[in-house]
């Protein structure tokens, strides 16, 4: 998304920043995960409320909304990067079988089914 949490940081601004800020940025993210400390700034949310389409609710009714919450961009950047880490790990070692589609980069369900569908066109053809 677009809109900035509590710092105002957007990806835009990040984006614009100077060489010798992204070495800075860096250099605590080098830091935050050798100390394996993660700030207690980078932490906070905006919550910020949306009604529920098509599910009208009394409005004092806190089930007639979603929440959504705005975090900070230098946290959300670093869980990427920690995410893009711990998969090329798991990728690397083989650590998914190649049947595990659920929440996999290029692994649909449209896949599975096909998949499916050629285990049990397979049974049949052998009478398994």
């Amino acid at each position: 998304g677009k809109s900035p949490g509590h710092d105002l940081i957007t990806a835009e601004i990040a984006r614009r920043l100077p060489n010798k800020a992204i070495v800075h940025i860096t250099h605590i993210f080098n830091a935050i995960l050798q100390l394996s400390y993660f700030p207690i700034q980078w932490k906070l949310a905006t919550i910020i409320l949306f009604p529920k389409l098509n599910k009208p609710k009394p409005i004092d009714n806190p089930s007639s909304y979603r929440p959504l919450s705005l975090l900070h961009f230098f946290a959300k950047l670093l869980e990427k990067l920690i995410l893009n880490i711990i998969y090329s790990i798991i990728k690397e070692k083989k650590l998914i079988p190649d049947t595990q589609f659920g929440f996999r980069e290029h692994h649909s369900t449209i896949h599975q089914i096909h998949r499916l569908a050629d285990t049990i066109a397979y049974s049949l053809e052998k009478k398994l």
